[in-house]
């Protein structure tokens, strides 16, 4: 109840932001006033003058004359902006000073308060959604004995919970864009205010809320997962060289990484491939005698991307079914109808079969003839 308190309608948050924009609009008037012969006029006649200069229907008198009147009026324009531009400053300095008084307390922490609300409600329902989902999807299956109907009922509940998903992301989403846009909407006033020039402070706001608007965790550690892992690993490696010094690192991740690859070979009983471990496992210590007179950067490259594969490899050891995997490739070559064929077998097999077809319809021909 305490939330649902909180929360505010759109109807609600316009009446508190009339106060507002009904004062920052008095002030937009005056500062208009005070532009239109002179800011706006100055604008104006820029544009004029560069369109004449480009217009190639004038002719060379009609031109310079249009562009001497214009340069005329163009300096009275520049003579009221600068007569204008304190009176301006003050009207700025007065909106912006309301603006920082009462926009936040007045209008801005109302609606922040009421979005943080709308989202922990909208989290509570879709939790209570999925749960109701789950419960009357066991019922269901509790009733049924048809593996397919099961299977069918399964199929029923992950596009009912990917529906309620999609539904919940989507007032996740309205409520983002709704503090977004009271965030914002005292800039525009500023940006009218100012006919877009921005302070530098303001400037720096702005782009930090458009930041934290835009920002998306799973597509940043998709682009910055891999610098996130190196600098992660340059900082341990910090950490932890004073406390192993004089260990050989790149030695230890070579033997290591050695260790895993081997596992995952089958080197039989041949003597051959028994010397080839042993040669394998040999490497890493003759690179210790080989690398060590080179840079350290050097070393340190190698050691980072041995290190990485090693961490994948025990990562996927620890992920991956290995039997059950085995289990489902000897069970697909003994059932060739589970062997996905490629374009070009398909292709070959219905030439070969066409082909066949061709081949026994000629023979027919020939024994009845």
């Amino acid at each position: 109840m305490a939330e649902n308190s909180v929360i505010i309608s759109s109807e609600e948050e316009a009446k508190l932001l009339k106060p507002i924009d009904e004062y920052v609009e008095e002030i937009q008037k005056k500062i208009d006033a005070l532009r239109a012969d002179g800011f706006d006029k100055v604008n104006d006649l820029k544009k004029q003058i560069a369109i004449a200069k480009e217009n190639k229907n004038l002719s060379a008198t009609q031109r310079d004359k249009i562009i001497e009147n214009s340069k005329k009026e163009l300096e009275n324009a520049k003579k009221v902006e600068a007569d204008n531009k304190e009176e301006i400053k003050k009207l700025i300095a007065e909106a912006e000073s309301y603006l920082a008084a009462h926009y936040k307390k007045d209008y801005y922490d109302v609606v922040n308060k009421s979005c943080k609300a709308a989202k922990a409600e909208e989290n509570s329902r879709y939790e209570k959604v999925k749960a109701d989902l789950k419960s009357e999807h066991q019922k269901k299956v509790a009733s049924l004995k048809d593996a397919e109907e099961i299977k069918a009922e399964k199929y029923v509940l992950k596009n009912k919970l990917f529906d309620a998903q999609m539904a919940h992301e989507s007032k996740l989403q309205e409520i983002k864009d709704r503090r977004h846009e009271a965030f914002m909407h005292k800039y525009h006033l500023i940006d009218l205010l100012r006919a877009s020039k921005f302070t530098f402070p303001q400037q720096r706001i702005q782009k930090l809320e458009n930041y934290r608007y835009t920002f998306d965790l799973s597509q940043f550690l998709y682009k910055n997962g891999l610098y996130i892992v190196i600098i992660l690993i340059f900082i341990a490696l910090c950490i932890i060289t004073p406390i192993v010094k004089n260990t050989q690192l790149l030695t230890v991740t070579n033997i290591l990484n050695t260790k895993y690859t081997m596992q995952q070979q089958d080197t039989g009983a041949q003597p051959q491939m028994a010397a080839m471990k042993w040669m394998m496992y040999l490497m890493p210590i003759m690179f210790l005698f080989v690398l060590n007179d080179y840079p350290s950067g050097l070393n340190y490259y190698y050691f980072i991307s041995t290190l990485i594969s090693v961490v994948t490899m025990i990562i996927l050891r620890r992920t991956t079914d290995e039997n059950k995997l085995l289990t489902e490739l000897e069970a697909k070559k003994k059932d060739p109808k589970q062997m996905k064929k490629t374009g070009f077998a398909a292709r070959l097999e219905a030439m070969q079969k066409q082909q066949e077809q061709l081949a026994k319809e000629r023979a027919n021909k020939q024994n009845k003839k």
